[in-house]
């Protein structure tokens, strides 16, 4: 017999404390669009943010039960998967150089 599916719970809204926070990393990163090494820095920054609330916040939090466990893995799939932090490959960065190369 299956158990019936739990219907996942919305994501809340955004803070407006969140919010803020990114339009500031926003209007940093738009004052740096030409410095690639700043830009570098923030991506950077952001990326080691993303792992200290993964490892420091998020493992920690995470459900005790199968029931609840099911009930996150639901919830993560409805709404946008896990979250992810993009980085770029060397073959993309060598594609910019390609029409300088002889």
């Amino acid at each position: 017999m299956v158990a019936p599916a739990i219907p996942p719970e919305p994501i809340p809204e955004p803070s407006p404390e969140l919010h803020r926070a990114i339009a500031v990393i926003q209007s940093l990163a738009v004052s740096q669009r030409t410095n690639p090494q700043e830009l570098l820095g923030i991506l950077r920054d952001l990326e080691a943010l993303h792992r200290q609330i993964c490892a420091e916040m998020l493992m920690p939090a995470l459900p005790n039960t199968r029931h609840e466990l099911f009930a996150l893995l639901q919830n993560i799939e409805a709404n946008g998967g896990w979250p992810y932090i993009y980085r770029v490959r060397l073959q993309e960065l060598l594609q910019k150089l390609r029409p300088e190369l002889p």
